[in-house]
């Protein structure tokens, strides 16, 4: 078995609920569309402990939560308009894994701007 090799850092994986769902439905009612099991994957400091991972977390939600809306429906007229720290926690778990596995170690990482 060839060695394997992990990434200095770690895996933030954030994951849509049931109210999520509710809104795509509300927003596109009557229409069929494909929702497929979508989640939102960073990449952070692998030193983080969960205070600092939750800290990251807390700071950042907004544009996550901004990702994952427009993965859903580009319109933002159509997105919750108050989208609280509190509301987000409501439509989203979240999951941190402190390994990340590279399988593909001979492959250049390549970072793109979004």
């Amino acid at each position: 078995m060839a060695k394997r090799k992990t990434l200095n850092r770690a895996l933030l994986i954030v994951t849509p609920k049931q109210p999520f769902y509710d809104w795509v439905d509300e927003v596109f009612a009557g229409r069929e569309v494909d929702v497929m099991d979508e989640c939102w994957t960073g990449l952070i400091d692998q030193d983080w402990e969960i205070k600092e991972v939750e800290r990251f977390l807390k700071a950042n939600y907004a544009m996550i939560f901004e990702d994952l809306l427009e993965g859903m429906c580009s319109f933002p007229e159509f997105w919750p308009e108050h989208r609280s720290w509190i509301l987000f926690n409501q439509w989203f778990d979240w999951h941190y894994s402190s390994m990340v596995w590279d399988f593909l170690p001979d492959k250049r990482i390549r970072r793109e701007a979004y």
